[in-house]
């Protein structure tokens, strides 16, 4: 009977973060460029650059490239950035629609406060986390 050694079965954090970097990244690529039905260049530009960054860092930390660390901390903050932006651009919507439609903006509430729940752990949490790893794997 053969038995399978623990060195075989661990899976490293970086490889982790990998996976989950490509994860997000499609999330926000599905999200934006299959979910908006306009384009925009300013929504366009830096999602484009921020899936590409987000594939570049997965694969760096897959090989465990040196700069891998630096780069996901780099990675963690500008999605951190997004996340945030997104999430107050959509809570100022949602409370315009609220005041000046009252009752009849009550769909649009519905909609940005389910948009909102649905950015919230792609770019708000999860870039938390990594951001956290990073500052503790470099130690």
């Amino acid at each position: 009977m053969a038995v399978i050694s623990p060195k075989y079965v661990q899976i490293s954090a970086e490889r982790v973060f990998a996976a989950a970097n490509l994860l997000v990244a499609l999330a926000l690529g599905l999200g934006v460029f299959g979910g908006l039905p306009a384009r925009w260049l300013w929504v366009d530009a830096p999602c484009a650059l921020l899936i590409l960054l987000l594939a570049i860092s997965s694969g760096a930390l897959f090989a465990r490239a040196s700069f891998a660390l630096k780069l996901a901390k780099f990675v963690g903050f500008a999605l951190l950035a997004l996340g945030l932006t997104v999430v107050f651009a959509l809570t100022l919507s949602l409370a315009f629609l609220r005041g000046v439609y009252g009752a009849l903006g009550n769909d649009g509430v519905l909609l940005f406060s389910l948009a909102i729940l649905f950015v919230l752990p792609y770019l708000v949490v999860y870039p938390s986390v990594l951001l956290a790893w990073t500052r503790g794997a470099a130690k």
